[in-house]
């Protein structure tokens, strides 16, 4: 038996079953858990000459690989959820972390403005479909936009400097 066989096989021997035990206390079915460690098994084996040249804990090694593959597994099982699309309700469209637009502009601004605003910003109207909206040609809609835009440039320098 080489060297590296029974460097590998006394490692195995009094770690195996130890990190089993750990991955199954975290949760992972046996089959799963003993996956894992096999993965970190074979890891290390990758990087066997690194580890009997002189690297002062491959046990550590081992555990450490063990807990990142534990962790990228619980990743994937959490990211990797198939949802229909036509099961996502509009509910989940839905921001709750960003207020509306509308409700951060100046009480100043005419409700035209605003509703000018919200249209090209927050639901990032097009000219040509806001035009078609409002009954008026896409350059008087872009100049409307425009000067709503200016106005409330202008409340917020005022209220700025207030």
């Amino acid at each position: 038996m080489g060297s590296t066989q029974k460097w590998f096989d006394e490692l195995y021997i009094k770690n195996y079953k130890k990190m089993v035990t750990i991955a199954m206390r975290l949760g992972f079915p046996s089959e799963e858990a003993e996956e894992l460690v096999q993965d970190a098994f074979l890891l290390l084996l990758s990087k066997s000459e690194r580890f009997q040249k002189g690297h002062d804990n491959p046990g550590g090694f081992l555990m450490e690989s063990l807990k990142n593959l534990m962790g990228t597994r619980l990743r994937h099982k959490k990211i990797i959820q198939f949802v229909p699309y036509d099961e996502i309700s509009e509910a989940a469209a839905t921001d709750t972390y960003f207020s509306s637009l509308r409700d951060r502009l100046p009480a100043e601004l005419s409700e035209e403005e605003k509703e000018l605003l919200v249209a090209r910003y927050e639901e990032q109207m097009p000219y040509a479909e806001l035009s078609k909206r409002l009954g008026i040609s896409p350059k008087q809609c872009a100049l409307k936009v425009f000067r709503a835009k200016r106005r409330l440039q202008e409340l917020l320098e005022k209220e700025k400097n207030i």
